[in-house]
């Protein structure tokens, strides 16, 4: 689950000098460059899942580690919680050492965004109460 070789791709756009956007690509940072870039815009949105936009735009997602999702966590200065499972937000509580807030309101992904994505790694048989760290797997989705 995640990254196994600590470097990271980040999407970057290419402008011109007329401000012109060219397209984008991907830069390769080790782990607290990709931790900046994440957290760079100022928003970062929690997700239990890939949402889909409904406008065409490119999605990049990187799988990170516990590790990484908890500096993410840590660091962010304005989150927006749309986890809908109140375990999961319990859990990344008590790893972030913030409060999480639960909350089941749709989000609607715009282009920019990047979103911290919280899903469980298997399909349980009945309503999950007890979660455990090693029952989630964490990924980075920016919206472009």
């Amino acid at each position: 689950m995640g990254n196994q070789n600590n470097t990271y791709y980040a999407p970057v756009y290419t402008i011109d000098g007329s401000g012109y956007i060219g397209g984008w690509g991907a830069v390769i940072a080790d782990q607290e460059e990709f931790i900046e870039k994440v957290i760079s815009t100022g928003r970062l949105i929690l997700l239990n899942a890939i949402v889909a936009p409904k406008e065409p735009m490119f999605m990049y997602y990187e799988p990170v580690d516990v590790e990484i999702a908890k500096e993410i966590l840590r660091k962010a200065t304005n989150i927006e919680s749309y986890i809908g499972h109140e375990s999961t937000a319990q859990l990344l509580t008590q790893l972030s050492g913030r409060a999480i807030s639960f909350n089941r309101a749709q989000y609607m992904p715009r282009r920019n965004d990047i979103a911290l994505i919280v899903r469980l790694n298997m399909r349980p048989s009945g309503d999950v109460k007890e979660l455990s760290v090693s029952m989630l797997e964490f990924g980075v989705l920016w919206y472009l």
